[in-house]
């Protein structure tokens, strides 16, 4: 499948959101690719959530990798997040 979804987390869930309406959560990563969560300097964080998720960040450079592999360091030691080409 050619398409990939990237989505943005919402910091809180209030009356008139969607995602909570169909059964989500304001951060809910169910049916994407990437998850990008709201950063307070105003930036965003992407989290990789599939291969095609962490293949679209690849072609976007190491800014985008600093995370995943820290996660990944975090989790068991390993490198296993970072994207490859």
């Amino acid at each position: 499948m050619a398409l990939t979804v990237v989505s943005i987390a919402c910091t809180r869930a209030d009356d008139a959101c969607f995602c909570t309406s169909v059964g989500g959560g304001p951060d809910d990563p169910q049916g994407s690719d990437v998850l990008m969560h709201p950063l307070a300097d105003g930036g965003f964080v992407a989290h990789a959530l599939t291969d095609k998720g962490r293949s679209l960040l690849a072609l976007a450079g190491p800014p985008f990798w600093f995370h995943e592999r820290n996660r990944a360091a975090n989790s068991d030691g390993a490198d296993a997040n970072q994207p490859s080409s």
